[in-house]
């Protein structure tokens, strides 16, 4: 009995200590991680906001600089003096040929220069091509400078939107800036048409320095099937053969701007900021998987446990043996208890402390004396 009564108590002590020692570790733990991630989460998105802010002011540039290219090209001696010759004369004289040449070395100089440029091509009022510096098979084919082609005259150069859209031969985003070409008494007698390469625009937003190994921004564009990338995409994610979709780009392509947690258009959870930009017709959005967001607050919370339960493991071991302490008087109490029900009425015990456990033993002490009296006192009766 003494025995059951001696591991009853230990094992009830160390079992409640174990199990509050495990709660509270759990629950600072779980607090920690929360506190953490919410942290985390700020200063990810604070970081993600000042990345499409400056992202956003440099795609304003560049598109500005393409603008200002394209009109200092139509505005150009060469293009305008050899353009009437082209309106005017016919294609079998050699002032033909020689202008159609001037413009053809022309042109190959300026797209040498201005690495943006992937084709040049310029064509009358009525929109046909009379001169293509990639597609000479292409003159006197119908291309109107309008939809998809950005077209603005030099009067709202400054407030045009540009219009992204699929190329039919390529089947990536494209972008196409036209303006008219005007003579010397400022009547416009055609215009030109340049193709611009997206290169320098993946550069500008998929540079993604200091904000984190799976972090990825990019740009969206209004399609006529739905959103479309602008930016490529990386090279190892593919999704041209399915809807891109997300909380993010959905709500960026409704015109919004926000930030927030949800599954991107890969089905990865992230951490991200969308942006709506107006001037550019285009959605801008930066990300960063959760996973790698939000590993330092896993990381705390493990530690947390990890020295958690190192300290309760030592202070159990000291609960143990503070244990030991307090049941060892009481199972002298019990085994004195069982032996005065035995018979022994010279049973007593110790009186080593001063508190409840002092206390019970100065009891059990003075019922023994008693009831030794008592008995003692019942034979003697007995004999007389």
């Amino acid at each position: 009995m003494a025995l059951q009564i001696r591991k009853s108590l230990l094992v009830q002590l160390t079992s409640y200590f174990s199990i509050l020692s495990v709660l509270t570790i759990g629950i600072v733990a779980i607090a920690a991680y929360i506190q953490a991630k919410q942290g985390i989460t700020r200063s990810i998105i604070d970081r993600l906001t000042v990345a499409t802010a400056l992202k956003s002011s440099e795609l304003k540039q560049w598109v500005d600089n393409q603008i200002q290219d394209v009109l200092l090209s139509s505005q150009q001696p060469t293009i305008r003096e050899n353009l009437v010759t082209l309106l005017t004369t016919d294609t079998s004289e050699s002032t033909y040929q020689q202008a159609e040449l001037a413009i053809g070395e022309y042109l190959n100089h300026w797209t040498s220069i201005k690495s943006n440029t992937r084709d040049m091509r310029i064509t009358t009022n009525a929109s046909y091509i009379v001169f293509d510096l990639q597609n000479p098979a292409f003159k006197g084919r119908y291309r109107p400078n309008g939809n998809p082609a950005t077209f603005f005259t030099p009067d709202i150069a400054n407030t045009v939107v540009p219009n992204f859209y699929i190329s039919p031969k390529t089947g990536k985003a494209a972008i196409t800036f036209a303006t008219p070409i005007f003579d010397t008494e400022n009547i416009p007698m055609g215009a030109i048409a340049v193709d611009l390469r997206l290169g320098n625009i993946d550069a500008i937003i998929r540079n993604n320095t200091g904000l984190g190994k799976t972090a990825e921004t990019y740009l969206v564009g209004r399609g006529k099937k739905g959103p479309i990338f602008i930016s490529a995409e990386r090279k190892n994610e593919k999704t041209s053969d399915r809807e891109i979709s997300s909380l993010g780009i959905d709500r960026a392509i409704e015109g919004q701007s926000g930030y927030g947690l949800y599954k991107n258009y890969a089905g990865v959870p992230v951490v991200g900021v969308y942006r709506w930009l107006p001037d550019q017709n285009l959605a801008l959005l930066a990300e960063i998987s959760q996973q790698e967001a939000f590993a330092p607050a896993r990381q705390l919370a493990r530690n947390i446990i990890l020295i958690g339960l190192l300290s309760a493991g030592v202070l159990l071991i000291v609960v143990y043996l503070l244990s030991r302490q307090i049941v060892r008087p009481i199972v002298t109490i019990s085994r004195a208890a069982e032996s005065l029900a035995a018979g022994d009425l010279n049973q007593t015990v110790p009186v080593m402390t001063e508190n409840e456990v002092g206390l019970l033993a100065q009891t059990f002490n003075q019922m023994a004396t008693q009831l030794k009296a008592l008995v003692e006192d019942l034979e003697k009766r007995v004999q007389e």
